[in-house]
């Protein structure tokens, strides 16, 4: 578990449109004259008061000089509607676990370092939002969870135990005290050629066996890798689909205000970010070209000021080809990455076992293997 990972009142009510018909209506507002978006947003919501504040929102979000892109879109839109902060938890929780410190907070949750008093052992405790926890119900969430903690594999942070503490829902995962991705990235220096593919081979393994399990992840990123040693380990595998799959069940609509579905704006497929309820394993396949293109390259395909730029370019806009960004990118590669990051999901690879065949490919006549590192 990432040590960066972790119904209120006065909350906006969900648009059943959605943002499908939100995102034309915030483009013609973001074209227009600051002085005469007050007209047009009276134009574009008259009668429709609870648009008219998420357009708001949005807007005002969009002009944000310092958006928070590494925000999940749960977190970035959906807390736009509430400003209560979440509840701290300490002592013992659930009866077994004594809570040590907040690791973190995110969009659906806040995580723990917590002690296993049953077995003597540091682990990450995730308790889900309040507003989440309620639409979800217990007994749906636990069904859906258990569906996520039966994948066991060796790039698969494991779930050890989920469940209800007085009406608060939460779930259980081993602490690593290595670093994430995202921490390592950050920390610098640039990934050699050898560490990216390897770590790119360790996510794919983990996206074939998990969607062979019918379990899709959802939200890949560098947030959600954790390095152990020379092994990259996906954590909270099958936690966003569970969610958004459980929400959706109960309510038969988005599952945030704006439509947006779970995800994180830098690595989301078109399709995820509209809350296309056909989304499916595919949209996992983008979010690994994402994630390859930032390992490859220095940065995500699309780098802009706000989420909602950020959106829009996934659904609109062709990133350059990371060769042109990094001279020793093998050709093959280049042609995954371009493949994964199409806008139609039929145009990706359709399985992840692709992506691993090929990163076994050979790339010279010398026999040189792409991912060819050992690992």
């Amino acid at each position: 578990m990432t040590a960066s990972d972790a119904e209120k009142p006065g909350r906006t009510p969900m648009l059943p449109d959605g943002w499908a018909q939100l995102q034309p209506m915030l483009d013609t507002l973001l074209d227009a004259e600051p002085a005469d978006r007050p007209r047009l947003l009276a134009e574009l919501t008259a009668d429709d008061p609870a648009r008219r504040r998420v357009l708001e929102h949005l807007l005002a979000e969009c002009g944000r000089a310092t958006p928070m892109l590494d925000a999940t879109a749960v977190e970035r839109f959906d807390d736009l509607l509430t400003d209560d902060p979440a509840p701290e938890y300490s002592g013992t929780f659930g009866g077994r676990y004594r809570i040590q410190r907040e690791l973190g907070r995110g969009g659906m949750a806040r995580v723990y370092l917590a002690e296993d008093l049953k077995h003597g052992r540091d682990v990450a405790v995730k308790v889900i939002r309040a507003e989440l926890a309620a639409s979800l119900g217990r007994d749906r969430f636990l069904r859906e969870i258990g569906i996520a903690a039966r994948l066991r594999h060796p790039n698969i942070m494991p779930l050890f135990d989920s469940g209800d503490a007085d009406g608060v829902l939460y779930f259980v995962m081993p602490y690593e005290a290595g670093p994430s991705l995202r921490t390592r990235l950050d920390a610098g220096p640039a990934l050699s050629m050898g560490e990216v593919l390897g770590t790119l081979r360790d996510v794919a393994k983990a996206l074939a066996y998990a969607h062979e399990q019918g379990v899709v992840h959802r939200d890949v990123k560098p947030d959600n890798v954790m390095l152990s040693g020379d092994t990259a380990v996906v954590t909270d595998f099958g936690i966003a689909k569970a969610v958004s799959a459980a929400r959706g069940e109960a309510e038969g609509v988005a599952i945030t205000a704006t439509g947006v579905g779970i995800g994180t704006p830098a690595y989301m497929a078109p399709e995820q970010a509209v809350g296309d309820p056909g989304t499916d394993h595919r949209s996992d396949i983008y979010s690994f070209g994402c994630l390859a293109y930032e390992l490859l390259a220095g940065a995500p395909p699309f780098v802009e000021d706000s989420a909602y730029k950020v959106i829009s370019a996934h659904m609109r806009t062709t990133p350059r080809l990371v060769s042109e960004l990094r001279s020793d990118v093998p050709e093959a590669m280049t042609e995954l990455v371009r493949r994964c990051l199409e806008k139609d999901p039929a145009a990706r690879p359709q399985r992840a076992q692709e992506l691993l065949d090929t990163l076994a490919m050979p790339t010279s006549a010398g026999g040189g293997v792409v991912g060819a590192d050992g690992r």
